[in-house]
């Protein structure tokens, strides 16, 4: 089921009955099953306290999503939130039982709220992603696509990241089973950090100056994932990966710079 509003869309009430969802608001009456997708598109789309959008898949399209202090809440398997114009900068998160919250500025994105183990997207389609260093973000999966530069230092923990944008700088806390990273720079840029699963960019893995890397579980670094030749791992000046006991691995078609690897468990 698709709505496309011109300005905005404001839910005021939400049923479940018979596996079907009623969605009323300003302007809208909307009855779908709820194993069904469902995509809204407005300038701003907000919620009274209580709504709960529910599908099998949810799209939400718009510049707005909610408010600061009354976040949309969506309960679904596959979870897409893409900001038309703009940053998505993601300032703070709670967890709220097995949901989290993401919020934004008061001249932000917004607010959402989501099931820890959902499949999460985040897009950016003129502008950024920003992840906050108090940032948690849990997800079953999870894709950071965006047209500009992506950066997080909060903790990201997910089975699989999807990520592609004009640069990825990553520190902070990062646990992915598996991570897939293409960017227009043909680089991923770590920075001082808690890292464990595998990460795997088309070209380049560059770990920055001075940055410490610190393995909190079995690791592998795959320069060059899509095996065309092209792609490095390159330790920068003054940078080091404390291995804490884990295996670590690291792979490139290119030459490459190590630099200070210690305590890893198999260095490979």
């Amino acid at each position: 089921s698709f709505y496309d509003a011109s300005g905005f869309i404001h839910l005021s009430s939400s049923e479940t009955a018979d596996n079907l969802i009623s969605l009323k608001g300003d302007g809208i009456d909307l009855v779908i099953p709820l194993g069904s997708s469902l995509t809204l598109r407005a300038d701003t789309i907000t919620t009274e306290f209580g709504v709960i959008i529910q599908a099998n898949s949810v799209n939400l399209l718009a510049n707005k999503f909610g408010t600061t202090t009354q976040p949309i809440h969506v309960d679904a398997a596959f979870i897409s939130i893409t900001r038309l114009n703009g940053n998505i900068d993601i300032l703070e998160s709670q967890g709220l039982g097995s949901t989290m919250m993401l919020r934004g500025p008061p001249n932000g994105f917004g607010a959402i709220i989501y099931n820890q183990n959902t499949n999460l997207t985040l897009k950016a389609v003129n502008g950024g992603i920003n992840i906050a260093q108090a940032v948690y973000l849990y997800s079953n999966n999870l894709w950071l696509l965006a047209s500009g530069d992506i950066q997080s230092f909060g903790t990201i923990i997910t089975n699989t990241l999807i990520e592609r944008g004009a640069s990825f700088l990553v520190g902070g806390t990062f646990q992915a089973g598996y991570a897939s990273m293409i960017n227009a720079d043909n680089a991923v840029t770590y920075n001082t950090g808690n890292y464990s699963g595998t990460y795997a960019d088309a070209v380049d893995i560059i770990i920055n100056n001075n940055a410490i890397i610190t393995l909190i579980g079995n690791t592998i670094f795959q320069a060059d994932s899509d095996a065309n030749g092209t792609g490095a791992f390159i330790m920068n000046a003054g940078s080091s990966i404390i291995g804490g006991g884990y295996n670590l691995t690291i792979y490139a078609s290119q030459a490459s710079t190590l630099r200070s690897i210690a305590g890893a468990g198999n260095l490979t």
